[in-house]
């Protein structure tokens, strides 16, 4: 009598384990889970067993639920990160470099920036960088320095010449792959071309648009980084704003290289999260 009273009640037990395991299973029918469940587990066995070691046997473990993937950090760029950068441009990224200097918002970044520098005098020699009383190409100063990153901003010069877009573009191929024989570990970043306020037939800010957009499918085929901080000195003309030229032509103001500095240091105006990328032999 006792016996079978067990049984019953064994029965009873099984019988809610299974239920409860079809249900946390997503099982959508209870047939099915009591088959399973008994195929696993004879009568017999299930009799000599307690209650919970009967739903450790048929209740299966919980799937773990998987690790959220930690949010990127998008707050500005410390002043410090900047520190083992080299600037190449001409003389509108020669205001940035005076303002970066003054104001050290930039940290000890190096502008080794020329008058009427382009793409094209980068990768001819034609002119070349100055540092320490050497003129140097791009890629050999770099090594002298010790810089893990490169930053360029150069075409306004380039694009109304012979050849216009397609040679610069052309030129810059050339310069990306000259930079990466000698230096192979740099991280380089390709700055937009910053707008003008007095075009002309040779220049202007649709063609200066258009340039930036092939710049920016230059570094996705190269593997560059591209940094968009032209819009950041327009005006509702698409233009250079006004408050920011200091010549009615392409120069800045010291207050259109502050907005620009300001933007540098924005990681979502970078192609590619400026964290996550490893420089050199760290990581930043």
């Amino acid at each position: 009598m006792l016996k079978m009273l067990k049984k019953r009640i064994i029965g009873a037990v099984i019988g809610t384990v299974i239920f409860m395991a079809a249900v946390l299973s997503g099982c959508g029918n209870v047939n099915e889970a009591v088959t399973h469940g008994t195929e696993k587990l004879g009568t017999v066995e299930a009799a000599d067993l307690s209650a919970s070691e009967l739903s450790a046997r048929i209740i299966p473990e919980p799937t773990p639920m998987p690790t959220p993937e930690p949010e990127p950090d998008m707050s500005p760029l410390p002043e410090s990160w900047f520190d083992d950068a080299v600037f190449f441009g001409d003389s509108i990224s020669v205001v940035l470099g005076k303002h970066a200097e003054k104001t050290g918002e930039l940290g000890k970044a190096l502008f080794l920036c020329e008058f009427s520098y382009s793409v094209r005098n980068a990768v001819s020699g034609y002119l070349k960088i100055w540092y320490h009383g050497e003129q140097y190409l791009p890629q050999d100063v770099l090594g002298l320095t010790g810089a893990t990153k490169v930053f360029t901003m150069l075409g306004v010069n380039d694009v109304a010449l012979p050849g216009g877009v397609d040679r610069t573009l052309e030129c810059w191929a050339e310069y990306i792959a000259a930079i990466r024989e000698k230096n192979p570990d740099i991280q380089i970043f390709i700055e937009s071309c910053l707008p003008v306020y007095y075009e002309f037939s040779g220049r202007n800010n649709e063609m200066l648009d258009g340039y930036n957009e092939r710049l920016r499918e230059l570094c996705e085929e190269t593997g560059c980084i591209y940094v968009d901080v032209a819009h950041y000195l327009k005006d509702e003309n698409n233009k250079l704003a006004l408050e920011y030229c200091s010549d009615m032509g392409e120069h800045i103001t010291y207050e259109g290289a502050a907005v620009w500095a300001e933007q540098l240091k924005n990681p979502e105006n970078y192609s590619v999260n400026p964290r996550s990328l490893e420089y050199g032999n760290h990581t930043s």
